[in-house]
């Protein structure tokens, strides 16, 4: 709400500076407020799922807007009518021209009827009032056509403004509902149709639909009575199809988790969001987790009860899509369309790709397959399951003391992190393979839950990749006692393949009027300037890797860190891409010595990410690391332009200098993203419990 009323308040402030200009158009000041219009779109977005409170925002939100885009045009009525003024102003000049030739010409006729001069000068002095008579005539009937039509092209001005005034209320009204209320896949504005993706995907890849399913080996189709059943029921609703086909679909796909097999259980999600907030019919979902979601989906089920259509499998390509974006380290993706007498496979595949620079990129392959009938259907997902592993979420052999996942909260290609809740008996006793940092931590019981970073063995190899690194920071942290602003880790297996740290917190999202930017910044500070004094850059300082836990931050993940003893120490540079320093843009290949600039130039990043957090969104990071890529460039371009900026260049120079009392100061231009306090926070509506926690 303090957004809100912050955007208002500065629509009332630009209004009168963008006026005084005169040189400033209508499209000038439509321009001036997008960038308004779009954090209110950001802001509303925030909102979901408080739609009550966002229907009594808006009202207020319109009648500012209505005055913010109606005030350049009726300027510009203003202007016309001005015009307007002058026009009769000087018509009523040459009138009064007029009557003063009038006069004169009276004066003539007393002058002939009482004096004596001769005819020919009478005659000459006639023929001049005359011709000056009709010229002033002439320009007074001049002057009142161009009156009349200066009057007809401002009424029909005044009326195509007006309709280009209520024309965009009436759109930005219609869009901002649609965002505060909600909707499917495709429901923020400006998106396509279900329909027109899957017709935009099929353009991409000729020859890709329509393809024959494989065979399966003789005896792997399952013929049973609840299958042919549930083919030969004829469904009216779809709802009506949801019980049935999740109780069987439930015994005929749940595979049990054997020689570190994910296995595969079925959930019933048509009302449960699990997929970023959307809801497939069905989930596949591996078996070691307790609820389902992106991270640990195997496939989507979708189901209907009408023709199987375009829009349906553009519906499968956005849920996989979806998947696809959280489970980085899989390139097989598939899910299935159904109204249970036809089955289609819809499968995406990830393949990379190199450009003539180098730079490494991802095609995203998608394939459709053939109708086929639902036993075999099923023996089909059955066998991917079984025997094809490269369509499964890869799941690392967590410690089998920890069991079931609580949530998987997110994963790279060379690690998976979730939370666990511990079991009683390893509160008592440590189980095998592992070293406790601090058991004390476990033994507590205000421990109830943590999290595991498990690192990710590639498909059939002897797993390679370990987080000692991070393991050997966490230790120097924890025998100088730690900091509150920093994890600490509870244990590590002695491969070095495992470690499990606390605090669990929630996400910290610019835009979230929940959060209070500037204490979580300030928690940042100390914890960055903390690890500098011990000689640690921490190298991927980034809003991804600050939770809050108990209303203060906590700067997570340091397996990119590095321990910096001396001046001389070199090394490749291994941080977040987005964060990286200036001087490293597409130089990843190229020895540098870490400094705590590094830091702190990621550090003024976090600030303009919450000023505009819209020009960060969906940016290709990973190509940072080539130096002739587009991000790559773009962002070269955005540190100059920082440099030579007014405002932001004294705080990049503190950054470089890493000038701590500048950047401490820094700090106050945050105030405006503050959030509610305490009390304002534990009166709120209760959304905070709901958020998925992170780490």
């Amino acid at each position: 709400m303090d957004d809100l009323i912050l955007i208002m308040e500065n629509l009332k402030f630009l209004n009168p500076h963008l006026l005084a200009d005169k040189h400033v158009t209508p499209l000038m000041c439509e321009t001036a407020f997008a960038g308004l219009v779009t954090d209110v779109l950001g802001v509303l977005e925030a909102l979901e799922g408080l739609p009550a409170m966002a229907g009594r925002c808006m009202d207020d939100v319109f009648n500012h807007m209505l005055v913010a885009i109606r005030t350049p045009y009726l300027v510009e009525v203003e202007r016309l009518e001005t015009a307007n003024r002058g026009l009769e102003n000087e018509l009523l000049r040459e009138r009064t021209e007029l009557l003063r030739i009038k006069k004169k010409y009276q004066k003539y006729q007393a002058y002939k009827t009482s004096s004596k001069t001769s005819q020919a000068e009478l005659m000459a002095v006639s023929k001049q009032y005359q011709a000056e008579f009709m010229a002033v005539s002439k320009q007074y009937q001049t002057t009142q056509s161009e009156l009349l039509k200066v009057n007809n092209i401002h009424q029909k001005e005044v009326a195509q403004l007006n309709a280009t005034i209520v024309g965009h209320v009436s759109d930005k009204q219609k869009m901002l509902r649609e965002r505060a209320l909600g909707g499917g896949v495709n429901s923020v504005p400006g998106s396509i149709s279900r329909a027109q993706t899957w017709t935009k995907v099929a353009s991409k890849n000729p020859g890709m639909q329509d393809l024959d399913y494989p065979l399966l080996p003789s005896g792997a189709v399952i013929y049973s009575k609840t299958i042919t059943d549930l083919e030969n029921t004829n469904f009216e609703k779809e709802p009506e199809m949801y019980d049935p086909t999740f109780a069987c679909l439930r015994v005929l796909l749940t595979i049990a988790d054997k020689d570190n097999h994910t296995g595969c259980t079925v959930w019933d999600t048509h009302a449960r969001r699990n997929l970023e907030g959307h809801s497939p019919d069905l989930t596949l979902s591996v078996v070691k987790t307790k609820r389902p979601d992106a991270n640990s989906a195997i496939a989507v089920w979708e189901l209907k009860v009408d023709a199987l259509d375009d829009d349906g499998r553009g519906q499968v390509y956005d849920y996989l899509k979806i998947i696809s974006k959280k489970q980085r380290h899989r390139s097989h993706f598939f899910g299935i369309l159904s109204n249970l007498k036809e089955n289609v496979l819809i499968t995406l595949i990830r393949e990379k790709t190199i450009s003539h620079h180098g730079e490494k990129n991802w095609r995203w392959c998608c394939r459709s397959f053939k109708s086929m009938t639902l036993p075999y259907a099923i023996a089909f997902v059955r066998d991917i399951i079984n025997h094809q592993r490269e369509y499964l979420p890869s799941i690392p052999a967590f410690s089998r003391e920890l069991g079931l996942m609580e949530l998987r909260l997110g994963s790279t290609t060379s690690s998976v992190v979730a939370a666990f809740r511990l079991p009683d008996f390893v509160r008592t006793k440590s189980f095998a393979r592992t070293r406790w940092v601090n058991q004390k931590l476990i033994t507590s019981s205000a421990l109830e839950t943590f999290v595991v970073k498990r690192c990710v063995p590639a498909h059939g190899s002897i797993p390679e990749r370990t987080i000692k690194s991070e393991i050997k920071i966490l230790h120097r942290l924890h025998r100088v006692g730690g900091h509150p602003n920093l994890p600490e880790m509870v244990y590590h297996a002695n491969d070095f393949q495992e470690l499990a740290i606390k605090p669990w917190g929630y996400p910290t999202k610019p835009g979230d009027t929940l959060m209070d930017w500037r204490q979580l910044l300030q928690g940042v500070f100390d914890a960055l300037k903390w690890l500098h004094e011990l000689k640690i850059i921490h190298r991927d300082v980034r809003w991804d890797n600050i939770i809050c836990y108990q209303d203060r931050a906590v700067l997570i993940d340091l397996g990119a860190s590095v321990y910096v003893p001396d001046d001389e120490s070199n090394t490749i540079y291994g941080g977040g891409n987005i964060c990286c320093p200036p001087s490293m843009i597409g130089k990843f290949d190229k020895a540098y010595h870490p400094r705590p600039a590094d830091d702190w130039y990621a550090f003024i990043l976090l600030v303009n990410t919450l000023n505009w957090p819209e020009r960060w969104k969906d940016l290709r990071t990973d190509h940072v690391a080539y130096q002739y890529s587009e991000v790559a460039i773009k962002l070269i371009a955005f540190w100059d332009q920082m440099a030579a900026s007014k405002v932001w260049s004294r705080y990049v120079n503190a950054a470089e200098k890493a000038d701590l009392v500048v950047l401490e100061e820094f700090l106050d231009t945050c105030v405006y993203f503050g959030g509610p306090g305490k009390k304002e926070r534990s009166e709120s509506s209760g959304e905070e419990k709901h958020r998925l926690p992170i780490s």
